[in-house]
């Protein structure tokens, strides 16, 4: 993901700054990534950035915002819980605005997923 000289460092876009949040955030930033989590709640957001030990750049969910970070990114991570029906945060055109290549992982699929596109899978159809 990064760390190395003259590489230019992953950038992992995390939405959700909860638990699966703060350790998506520990490990990307553990392999040299540089890291941006995206969440509703300031308490959260400045929770996470007490809890990873080093300053990472957070922001609001706010769709303009959000956009613009997913389409410069390398991998975008779903961390969101929700109580029911997760609502869709990610749209369809903003996925299709991503990078070739960008990798998505959607954590928040049991309770829908916090992107329009996910689809739930499983070990005997896994894509």
């Amino acid at each position: 993901m990064g760390g190395v000289a003259g590489v230019r460092p992953t950038e992992v876009v995390i939405i959700g700054a909860g638990t699966a949040g703060e350790y998506a955030a520990k490990s990307a930033l553990g392999l040299g990534a540089t890291v941006k989590v995206f969440d509703y709640s300031s308490h959260r957001l400045r929770a996470i950035q007490d809890h990873v030990g080093q300053r990472i750049s957070t922001s609001f969910i706010e769709p303009k915002e959000l956009s613009k970070s997913l389409m410069r990114c390398d991998v975008a991570i779903g961390a969101l819980y929700h109580q029911g029906r997760m609502p869709n945060v990610v749209s369809e055109a903003m996925v299709t605005r991503m990078k070739s290549g960008s990798v998505v992982v959607d954590l928040s699929i049991n309770h829908g997923g916090c992107f329009e596109t996910s689809e739930m899978t499983t070990h005997e159809n896994p894509t």
